[in-house]
Formats: structure tokens, C-alpha cells, sequence
């Protein structure tokens, strides 16, 4: 009987595995039909949104939609360390490894462009070289 219990677990966790690694990272301005957490939030500026946490290939991100708005996707989140864009992993890095020369954004964070709309975010407390990367987000920043 536990050996029965055990191998019927096993189907069942390998039965949905899939389907949480299948879920896609949304587009900025996509239009969000799952759920959205209101205990979640991210604050991307000067907004706060409400916020879903979702998991695309066991990496977790946190997607920001405007609810008020027509539940539009605003941003997408991660401080997740298996996060990498082209196997460079980003979160952790300090802040003279990268390339590209980024910008303070008052009371927001020195943000460094990445890749397709992605930012590596430091505190904006402290920008020296050995900062180290906090999260990255993938927002329109004008």
C-alpha cells in the first residue's frame, strides 16, 4: 500500500511539473488574464502594482499589472539568481562588470541596461564598483 502512495505521488508531481515550467514571461503591455495577487505588490517608480508571481523554466518573476488600466502588464521582476540572458547570470554581479554605463533614477536605483528591455538594478544608496546587482526588471524606462 505505501509503495502504491509512493509511485502515485511520483505521477502526479511528474504530471504537473510541465505545466509550471511551460508558462511564458508575458510582454510589456500584454493584457493579463490570470491571477493577480493583491497581498503582491511591486513598486516600479512611482507606481505601486498589484502583482502575480508566476515561474518560467523554475525561475520565479514577479509580472506588475495595472488593474485599474485594464490589467495591462507593466513589468516584469526578478531577484531569482538562476536568472541569465545569454548564460551570463545577472543578480549578484557587481556593477563594473557590466559593459554598458547606467543611470540613477531618483529614489528608484542605478539602473543598467541589459538586453531586449531588461535592467540589472542597484541600490541607489551605494554605486560604487563592487555594488552588487539586486534584482533585474524588465520595464520601459524613457
Amino acid at each position: 500500500m505505501r509503495m502504491k502512495s509512493v509511485i502515485i505521488g511520483l505521477l502526479f508531481f511528474i504530471s504537473f511539473k510541465p505545466v509550471a515550467m511551460s508558462q511564458n514571461l508575458p510582454a510589456l503591455n500584454d493584457v493579463w488574464h490570470d491571477k493577480v495577487s493583491h497581498n503582491t505588490s511591486i513598486a516600479i517608480f512611482n507606481n505601486i502594482y498589484p502583482a502575480a508571481n508566476i515561474y518560467v523554466n523554475d525561475i520565479h518573476f514577479l509580472v506588475a499589472v495595472d488593474v485599474k488600466n485594464g490589467n495591462i502588464v507593466k513589468g516584469i521582476q526578478t531577484t531569482d539568481t538562476a536568472f541569465s540572458i545569454h548564460s551570463e547570470k545577472i543578480i549578484g554581479r557587481r556593477l563594473d562588470s557590466f559593459k554598458s554605463k547606467g543611470k540613477l533614477i531618483s529614489g528608484a536605483g542605478y539602473y543598467v541596461p541589459l538586453t531586449d528591455g531588461w535592467y540589472a538594478r542597484f541600490d541607489f544608496k551605494n554605486t560604487s564598483g563592487s555594488s552588487k546587482c539586486t534584482n533585474v526588471i524588465k520595464y520601459k524606462i524613457n
